[in-house]
């Protein structure tokens, strides 16, 4: 019943800077075998360690080659943007206005990135190839990837940030707020009487899912929705409009930002099969997992808290 989202379809889909979130995303589905990746790992680990990175008492040029590492590395203190040599096109935070921008998660220039002198490269492990890694790597740059497919992950890479900046207090603590923000509002949401069976679409043609164990599902089931798709094999099923229909889900969780024809051709088809179904949108910090996934979960509680009744709060409870 499932398939799953191949990485050149992901590239069709980045027609804005929110679809190319969605293209890191989808990255993460492309065959890689562990073999592969511990091999790479190791060897960047090697070339680190020959370089020093990062040098000690932290980072202080930083390149970033995704948005939820910069913003990071920018919860973790107001002043890290000083450290921030460069960023992606798709960076928006107002402090990074006037960074350098070096091409996008895995469509980069490494002579920008060499010509702007960092001593550290953050990049999230599945957008880079091997060839990229050691094209980085080849001209003496320090290079960390961070995996981030989960809300953990996530976290541990916003602890991780701060250490190799040289703050792993502020990092831990940074890493704290966005465990304890999500915490309440698991808890919180855990007392709505009803669950909603839902789907986070990442994209519309074909319907492009977040299984249970990504970081968008993970939010999902923190706001109080049951994911249809519990028996996904794969983390970005990629489903035709009728097998997403036969889940019978009363909730779309629309994260594809795409234009609204396939989104109502969908709607219309669940009307025409006697399915209700209630859509809300989600913003781009669903798909950025980093500091920002708390504003996330808050902001996605209230809309099934609107759509589907508030929790059932016991008297004297806050």
């Amino acid at each position: 019943m499932w398939s799953e989202a191949p990485g050149r379809q992901s590239r069709g889909l980045a027609v804005r800077s929110f679809s190319v979130s969605l293209a890191l995303i989808l990255t993460a589905c492309a065959p890689k075998s562990d073999a592969d990746r511990a091999r790479a790992t190791n060897e960047a680990v090697k070339v680190s360690a020959a370089v020093h990175c990062p040098p000690e008492g932290g980072a202080r040029r930083i390149v970033s080659l995704a948005p939820s590492l910069t913003e990071s590395l920018l919860a973790v203190s107001p002043d890290m943007a000083a450290r921030v040599a460069g960023v992606t096109s798709f960076d928006d935070a107002p402090e990074l206005r006037d960074k350098a921008r070096v091409g996008g998660y895995s469509v980069f220039s490494s002579e920008a990135i060499a010509a702007l002198r960092p001593d550290l490269v953050l990049a999230e492990e599945t957008s880079l190839t091997k060839a990229q890694l050691d094209g980085l790597t080849s001209l003496g740059l320090c290079v960390r990837t961070l995996p981030l497919r989960t809300v953990q992950q996530a976290a541990e890479a916003i602890a991780v940030s701060g250490s190799l900046a040289g703050m792993p207090r502020e990092g831990e603590l940074a890493a704290n707020r966005l465990r304890e923000r999500l915490k309440k509002t698991a808890s919180q949401s855990a007392r709505r009487l009803r669950r909603p069976r839902a789907v986070v679409l990442i994209g519309w043609e074909p319907p492009t899912a977040a299984g249970p164990e990504t970081f968008a599902g993970e939010i999902l089931a923190m706001t109080g929705a049951d994911n249809v798709l519990t028996d996904a094999r794969v983390l970005y099923p990629v489903l035709s409009a009728e097998a997403l229909l036969a889940l019978k889900p009363e909730l779309i969780v629309d994260a594809a930002h795409a234009p609204p024809g396939p989104a109502e051709a969908f709607l219309e088809l669940a009307r025409q099969a006697g399915v209700p179904l209630t859509r809300v949108e989600a913003g781009e910090k669903l798909l950025r997992p980093g500091p920002h996934l708390a504003e996330a979960a808050e902001e996605l509680a209230d809309r099934i808290d609107q759509e589907f009744g508030e929790a059932d709060v016991p008297n004297g409870e806050p």
